[in-house]
């Protein structure tokens, strides 16, 4: 197969493991869930696990147990290393199968695993060989042209999402550094301890005028938490995504951020 055709291949995987994605976690949540680290309907770890099976685990397509037990041991590896680097490079974790039996460091799972076993099966021996007949039905010069088109949208869409990702870091970073602040001022309040950042929050805005002057609760101060609860706000998209989602180096911020959209939830119920 030439470079154009495993790209679109690519993509039409990256396509089909989006929709999986969000019928397996909207169906265990119970309401729809869109998934992806891109803003576009697709999820590259899917397409990239799908074209090494594919070609990586040819040799042994014929046998169904030996391509399962490969196709297990091969994306459990891809998810693994693909946690791994994400971990490393945004200091976050997207998922967390620490819940699950069987699981390694939270990256992997053996019910994940299996499933993946289950899909490459379908992709290897169904999927796959349908899509090359249709393609064969498809003049090279469009399967290039929308090729290099999918391609530059993807290159558009990393570039966005990654600046997204690092711009949700630094929110958490300046959180963190402002609690830390208010916790040197009013850490040894009543009202400061054993609550979240949520609770702070609205206690400070809500005090009244005669006890915001004791403290020293100036405008600056409530303009400045008014503007951290709208920027947390502009994140809220990546934990409805990844609602596991943990920070290694924020906790703190982004379990303030989990805490006011549960809050949200529980207001919309309650309606």
């Amino acid at each position: 197969m030439d470079f154009y055709s495993v790209v679109l291949l690519f993509f039409v995987y990256s396509f089909i493991g989006y929709v999986c994605e969000i019928l397996y976690v909207s169906s265990i949540q119970r309401r729809f869930v869109d998934r992806g680290f891109l803003h576009g309907p697709i999820c590259p770890v899917y397409g990239f696990g799908a074209l090494l099976v594919i070609f990586l685990l040819k040799p042994v397509s014929h046998s169904i147990p030996i391509l399962f037990i490969s196709a297990v041991i091969l994306t459990s590896v891809l998810e693994y290393f693909t946690g791994f680097l994400l971990e490393t490079l945004f200091n976050t974790k997207w998922w967390d199968y620490s819940q699950y039996k069987f699981n390694i460091k939270g990256r992997v799972c053996l019910l994940n695993s299996l499933l993946f076993g289950i899909l490459s099966l379908i992709g290897v021996r169904i999927i796959h060989p349908f899509l090359l007949h249709g393609m064969q039905n498809i003049h090279y010069a469009v399967i290039k042209g929308v090729s290099i088109l999918l391609l530059v949208y993807f290159c558009i869409d990393l570039f966005y999402s990654v600046k997204k990702v690092l711009r949700f870091n630094e929110h958490l970073l300046l959180l963190g550094e402002f609690v830390e602040n208010l916790k040197e001022k009013y850490g040894s309040e009543q009202w400061f301890m054993g609550h979240n950042l949520l609770e702070i929050f609205k206690t400070i805005t809500d005090t009244s005028p005669q006890e915001k002057d004791r403290l020293h609760i100036t405008p600056a101060l409530l303009e400045k938490i008014q503007s951290f609860s709208q920027k947390t706000r502009d994140i809220d998209s990546f934990i409805r995504k990844f609602p596991s989602i943990s920070s290694i180096r924020h906790k703190i911020s982004l379990d303030h951020v989990k805490a006011r959209i549960e809050q949200y939830k529980k207001g919309r119920r309650d309606k």
